[in-house]
């Protein structure tokens, strides 16, 4: 998705707009899902793959609309597939939980700031992806929840300025492109032997 202000005279990719990778979970028999969003530089595929890697589970079914450079970034995870419109629907109808929320996101941004800097943007959207991710939670409500998360330790400011509200940077760009597919190749094999061997255990100890 894309967020900020349009510039007189401009459409499209001319305006004045950040791109935000956006990632939902369905909800399942352990409860809602969650989202992830992140502020990105570019749309490029090493973007996508940063993304997914961070926020996505290597073994989890991964449905996807038909932008190229997310089909590149997934190209060898073992259960990712496009998204294809059913004849006679509208756009987006199989990803139809991920345009709700991106929906609700700029709602949110527009509605109750009514726009905001870049340096600002990644801070809000991890509030509204926290919020969202713990809609459902149990307990006297979602103040005691987030006071309870914020007793369970400390992060050092030049962490969270890192990782929580920093903007992703680039996707690492590699000029040779049968490299990068090895290596990407390399990452989800060994990526999918780790989650495998993890939930092996997990059940072997439950």
């Amino acid at each position: 998705m894309y967020l900020g202000a349009a510039v007189p005279g401009r459409v499209g990719r001319g305006c004045e707009k950040v791109p935000l990778l956006v990632a939902v979970e369905a909800s399942g028999p352990e409860g809602p899902g969650r989202c992830s969003v992140r502020v990105a530089s570019d749309v490029t595929a090493g973007s996508f793959r940063e993304f997914c890697r961070l926020h996505v589970g290597v073994l989890a079914r991964v449905r996807f609309d038909g932008f190229l450079p997310i089909g590149c970034a997934l190209a060898s995870w073992p259960r990712a597939e496009a998204g294809r419109t059913p004849s006679g629907g509208e756009p987006g109808t199989r990803l139809r939980l991920a345009h709700k929320v991106i929906s609700n996101l700029r709602a949110y941004v527009q509605g109750t700031f009514h726009g905001l800097s870049g340096t600002r943007l990644q801070g809000a959207v991890d509030e509204f992806c926290w919020r969202y991710s713990h809609r459902a939670a149990g307990g006297p409500g979602i103040a005691s929840e987030l006071l309870g998360e914020a007793m369970r330790g400390h992060a050092p400011r030049a962490e969270l300025l890192s990782s929580t509200f920093a903007a992703q940077g680039p996707g690492r760009r590699i000029r040779n492109k049968g490299r990068e597919r090895r290596e990407n190749e390399e990452w989800v094999r060994r990526a999918v032997a780790e989650a495998v061997a993890e939930r092996a255990a997990n059940y072997a100890s439950g």
